[in-house]
């Protein structure tokens, strides 16, 4: 009797949450995307170099599993080399769909340049959205009471 092989189910973690290997002098580190619990650690200055160095401590780690999302430890933060974190820098960027690190600062100071560019652009999305929503709903207000 021949066995029937198992579909394997569709990973919403591993769908959403794809993690990108980093190889570092201290082993894999592995980048994830940026989640909605993590922006309060990453964007908590509005200082490049401080945000940036929080995003590689918050959005990298050890473990390849995508629901993992433990921060990369002090012990491990703190043995990485320059080139590592030129690695992990821009491995977080592509992860969270940033681009390029910029060129002539630091890559700390760079990461954090992109994620203040996405909170300003994801603020004003937002304040976009808001005034269309609350002129469509006084635009209904209107036209009922001139009716």
């Amino acid at each position: 009797m021949t066995e029937v092989p198992k579909k394997k189910l569709l990973d919403l973690a591993e769908a959403f949450s794809k993690k990108i290997p980093c190889q570092t002098s201290v082993g894999v580190v592995y980048a994830r995307p940026l989640t909605s619990g993590k922006w309060s650690t990453v964007s908590a200055s509005d200082e490049a170099p401080t945000i940036g160095e929080a995003a590689i401590r918050a959005l990298t780690g050890t473990e390849e599993k995508a629901d993992d999302e433990a921060a990369l430890s002090d012990n491990v933060f703190s043995r990485l080399s320059p080139g590592d974190i030129q690695d992990l820098a821009s491995s977080v960027a592509k992860a969270n769909r940033l681009g390029d690190l910029p060129a002539g600062i630091t890559p700390i100071e760079g990461l954090g340049e992109l994620i203040l560019k996405k909170r300003a652009a994801d603020l004003e999305a937002a304040k976009q959205l808001r005034e269309k929503i609350l002129s469509s709903a006084f635009a209904g207000l209107e036209t009922s009471t001139a009716q």
